[in-house]
């Protein structure tokens, strides 16, 4: 039967849909009559739907606004516009380090997230590292290869501490040349001495050059500084430097220098009292220890001074092996500036020391 309105329930199953606009909506029972079925529009619906307990706004396929939904578990869906997605309880899996995450699923320790460049980290466990530079680390225990000192005297020795004073200990000052390491006992650190039993008290040096005899030496001269090489065959320390002044023609002081044998260390530089007479000639050292070895000795004069004191003379055929080329020349003439003790001098032929004279000075060394 064709569709109108006011059509009972009965009559329901007998209606044409071919009469019901695709627009209108077929519904049990009318506003005011439950036993009714009529078709109403669209827009007519809310006016049925307000006499219910439920409220409803139409939606469409396309693009709904759906408010607190319940959706369950849906079967698919794409979230990429979806905001407010908690991690703690809407992510599972990994999330990569690409996509913000860390990219583990465990972690240890507490604090920040550690990057690659110049972290900080508060009292980590490093395990055993592959590899690793502590150029500029500190704190090194003794136990796992540190000191424990963290500062040292260049050329220093460290010995082993207590534990009042630490595990290791700086000896300090180290010795001069030809000086041992001496130990002191059990209750305190070694110190540098002279290699025991073979020190002197006293001794005339003998020239490196085989001497023929004693001669005279005048000291005479500004710039013209008398020297030559000397043995010590073994070590003293001197207090004491003594020479003779056979003539006196004016007095005045001279200046003796004691150089290692290159020259570049002085290890004595003495000035004497004005010399008015003939006689030895005492001047006092400052406790310099002299190892066993080869050294250099030169003769200053003071301003004006002229005096004769004894020397050494060089033994004529020796003087061919005294002067080789680019090899110590053993006897000769250093050129000073006037009557200034230079701090380091030549040891090989130069411009400023030269073969000549052939004569060097008898020293006496005492302790």
């Amino acid at each position: 039967m064709p569709y109108s309105a006011n059509q009972t329930i009965g009559q329901l199953d007998t209606l044409d849909s071919s009469t019901i606009a695709t627009s209108d909506l077929a519904v049990v029972g009318d506003v005011s009559d439950t036993n009714r079925a009529k078709a109403i529009t669209v827009a007519n619906l809310d006016t049925y739907l307000s006499a219910t307990t439920k409220t409803l706004t139409n939606k469409t396929l396309t693009s709904p606004v759906l408010t607190t939904p319940t959706l369950g578990t849906p079967a698919s869906g794409v979230l990429t516009n979806a905001t407010g997605l908690p991690l703690t309880t809407g992510v599972t899996g990994i999330l990569p380090v690409a996509n913000g995450g860390t990219g583990v699923t465990t972690s240890t320790g507490s604090g920040n997230n550690v990057l690659s460049t110049s972290p900080t980290l508060v009292t980590p466990l490093l395990g055993t590292p592959t590899s690793g530079v502590l150029t500029n680390c500190t704190g090194l225990p003794v136990a796992g290869g540190g000191t424990g000192v963290a500062t040292t005297t260049a050329y220093g020795v460290l010995h082993g501490g207590t534990t009042a004073t630490g595990a290791f200990q700086n000896s300090g000052t180290p010795g001069t040349s030809g000086t041992v390491l001496t130990s002191t006992g059990a209750t305190s650190l070694p110190t540098w001495q002279s290699p025991a039993g073979v020190s002197n008290t006293s001794i005339i040096p003998l020239p490196i050059l085989p001497y023929s005899g004693v001669t005279g030496l005048g000291i005479s001269n500004d710039v013209d500084a008398h020297g030559g090489f000397f043995v010590l065959t073994q070590s003293i320390t001197v207090n004491k430097l003594s020479f003779y002044c056979s003539v006196v023609s004016v007095a005045g002081t001279v200046q003796v220098g004691i150089f290692s044998e290159n020259g570049q260390t002085r290890h004595i530089s003495i000035t004497t009292a004005s010399i008015s007479g003939a006689g030895v000639v005492t001047t006092a050292v400052s406790a310099v220890a002299l190892p066993a070895g080869v050294y250099k000795v030169i003769i200053v004069r003071g301003a004006s001074t002229n005096i004769t004191i004894s020397a050494w003379t060089d033994l004529a055929t020796a003087l061919n092996l005294a002067s080789i080329a680019s090899e110590p020349l053993y006897s000769g003439t250093e050129t000073v500036t006037a009557n200034t003790m230079p701090s380091t001098v030549d040891n090989i032929a130069s411009a400023t020391w030269q073969n000549s004279a052939n004569r060097q000075v008898i020293l006496r060394l005492d302790n």
